[in-house]
């Protein structure tokens, strides 16, 4: 509740205060206390610590190497938090092996239809766009789309996410052609999902309001 109300002086007492129970209770080389490592990461990248959020991140992903193997979905979601972490500091270099790796993983234990298969590609895809890389993103973006399509339908919320990110890529490339009629299709699915009343439908309204 606290981070969530961004409190977060308070929330990193509650976090450090559970960390050090499960570093006792679980020791220093089990997945729950790697866990721990990782939002408090998450917390210190939010205030705008980011060498303390990297120290952090890397010792959870060093213990779910260990304990997990790196062939784990743990270990995947680790790779994903370090990699995110360093594309919001603009270190794309070192973000998008981690970006990979994460998504061989997934591949291989969850295979090519599965949502979180989607948003691998979906992450591999937006920072090859803010890299300038559009036609690297292009492809993966339309990869995610598909999967998402197949598997949680055109009417999804999270289908609606996917044609946003293929119209801001093509906005982005200055075609407004193929944006406009995605942007239009995620707004009205938005607006069915959720009303005319929720932020992402308001949101959806101005993608298209600014593509105008």
């Amino acid at each position: 509740v606290c981070y969530y109300q961004k409190q977060y002086e308070k929330t990193k007492i509650l976090w450090v205060e559970s960390i050090e129970i499960r570093k006792e209770v679980l020791g220093e080389k089990h997945p729950q206390y790697a866990n721990s490592l990782n939002y408090l990461a998450i917390l210190y990248w939010n205030i705008g610590n980011y060498a303390q959020s990297e120290l952090l991140h890397k010792q959870a992903l060093n213990i779910k190497k260990e304990v997990l193997g790196d062939k784990h979905l743990d270990y995947a979601a680790s790779l994903v938090g370090l990699a995110n972490l360093y594309n919001s500091i603009g270190s794309y270099a070192l973000a998008e092996p981690l970006y990979i790796q994460a998504m061989k993983i997934q591949k291989a234990v969850l295979g090519e239809k599965h949502p979180d298969y989607a948003k691998s590609l979906n992450n591999l895809a937006a920072l090859h766009k803010d890299m300038g890389n559009y036609t690297l993103a292009e492809p993966l973006y339309i990869q995610a789309l598909k999967i998402k399509k197949e598997v949680l339908g055109d009417k999804h919320r999270e289908y609606a996410v996917g044609l946003n990110n293929l119209a801001i890529l093509y906005r982005n490339m200055g075609n407004l052609v193929l944006a406009e009629p995605l942007f239009m299709q995620a707004m009205n699915i938005f607006k069915e999902d959720l009303g005319d009343k929720h932020p992402e439908y308001a949101v959806s309204l101005n993608n298209l309001a600014a593509l105008y």
